[in-house]
């Protein structure tokens, strides 16, 4: 059995990278605080693909879940599953930025790509997967995605289970977890405050 695993979602370019570097931070201690994260101990650090490397003798789990990169939907909550059942304490944390801040990050990567020195064929890969990413995000299926996710969460009575509110990459709100308020802050309008 492991300790405990950080169960942290959201949609590429919502600021998963940014927020778990802010949380790696010794000094987030409002953070730590909300997602019961243990500073002094070990995490082992993975993506939903990686989990085939986690072993049972680890006792700290940090799972990345990133809800663009999950096309294989089923067998990825299959494998969050299995980890949730074999940890004693379960901390859920997901990510909700509004649609229009997303693809607003998306595009400021791909200018940046644009503009980059990179290998052509790189370029021309990257370029292609943010623009997939655009695609996505406006089509009418973006918050289906988050409504998967939202189903599959529900599922479980976690020790904790909260919403990080990303309006831009400077400012965070942590609230316990509501779907209404987290419908609506994907679809663009303002969450509550707590």
């Amino acid at each position: 059995m492991h300790n405990q695993l950080v169960l942290f979602a959201g949609y590429s370019c919502a600021g998963k990278s940014t927020f778990i570097e802010l949380m790696r931070n010794q000094n987030a201690i409002m953070i730590h605080n909300h997602l019961n994260y243990k500073i002094k101990e070990k995490y082992f650090f993975s993506g939903i693909r990686g989990v085939k490397y986690i072993r049972d003798h680890y006792k700290n789990i940090f799972l990345h879940y990133d809800l663009f990169a999950s096309y294989q939907i089923d067998r990825d909550f299959d494998r969050a599953r299995d980890l949730i059942h074999k940890s004693h304490n379960v901390v859920i944390a997901t990510l909700l930025s509004p649609r229009v801040e997303i693809v607003g990050r998306v595009n400021f990567r791909l200018n940046e790509i644009k503009n980059g020195d990179y290998p052509i064929k790189r370029k021309q890969f990257n370029y292609n997967f943010h623009m997939d990413k655009i695609r996505m995000y406006q089509s009418p299926d973006f918050l289906s995605y988050y409504e998967k996710w939202f189903e599959f969460i529900s599922q479980f009575d976690c020790e904790t289970n909260v919403a990080v509110h990303t309006p831009d990459l400077i400012s965070w709100t942590i609230n316990p977890f509501d779907l209404n308020d987290a419908r609506k802050c994907v679809a663009g309008v303002k969450h509550r405050q707590p």
